[in-house]
């Protein structure tokens, strides 16, 4: 059987800090979240809108998702950089402008867009940094569907609400357990904000997981 790659060897494949740079952080409240993944929703759609604006549909394929991967600056996101939201030192990424140009962009027109979403998601970046969230009045209730197969996570005070498969949230729970620090936020509550990242994160070509129904059929045809 082959081992699990542990927590520092994922984080050196992927050229981040390891060892003692790393340091534990309390996670943020569902609230500041909600607010995280707002502003990230909303650079998604300024991007398509600038892209549509003349009239014509020449917005690039996984154009958002392609900057976001090529503006993130990994090096400082253990120093406090926002972990969804870019704050890009080159305010015209050259994978954006390459994206851009390819479906039919003026060189001057690529750079004023990829300018407009550099911006604008600094400036989220910031404003994020300063909401305020009291994780501590959040309260995070785990509902189970009735057939048992899916776990509803409800944060009604931030208006958070997401849908995950009962056997990965008892994974998630198992690992929590594991490697959680003392002092960490209650298991919903990480679990809710975890979830509302990688449903932000999901984007067209993306393949972030499977919905109970194909885990169904999975069970049903190859177990």
């Amino acid at each position: 059987a082959k081992s699990a790659l542990s927590a520092e060897a994922f984080r050196e494949s992927l050229g981040l800090p390891t060892g003692k740079a790393v340091q534990l952080q309390r996670l943020p409240s569902v609230g500041v979240e909600m607010e995280r993944v707002k502003a990230f929703e909303e650079l998604k759609r300024n991007l398509r809108s600038w892209c549509t604006a003349s009239g014509s549909p020449r917005y690039p394929s996984v154009a958002f998702e392609r900057w976001w991967y090529s503006a993130r600056d990994y090096k400082t996101f253990d120093a406090g950089a926002d972990p969804l939201l870019p704050a890009p030192e080159l305010a015209e990424d050259a994978t954006l402008l390459s994206d851009l140009e390819h479906v039919g962009f003026a060189r001057k027109e690529a750079q004023q867009i990829a300018r407009r979403l550099s911006s604008a998601s600094a400036s989220a970046a910031r404003r994020v940094a300063k909401a305020k969230g009291s994780a501590l009045a959040e309260v995070v209730e785990a509902n189970r569907s009735e057939d048992g197969q899916e776990v509803e996570l409800v944060c009604a005070s931030a208006g958070a609400k997401v849908k995950l498969h009962a056997v990965a949230f008892k994974k998630l729970r198992r690992l929590y357990e594991l490697h959680s620090a003392r002092g960490a936020s209650p298991f919903e509550q990480a679990a809710l904000v975890l979830a509302l990242r990688y449903q932000a994160l999901g984007g067209g070509g993306f393949q972030l997981a499977l919905p109970p129904s194909a885990w169904q059929s999975l069970e049903e045809h190859f177990a």
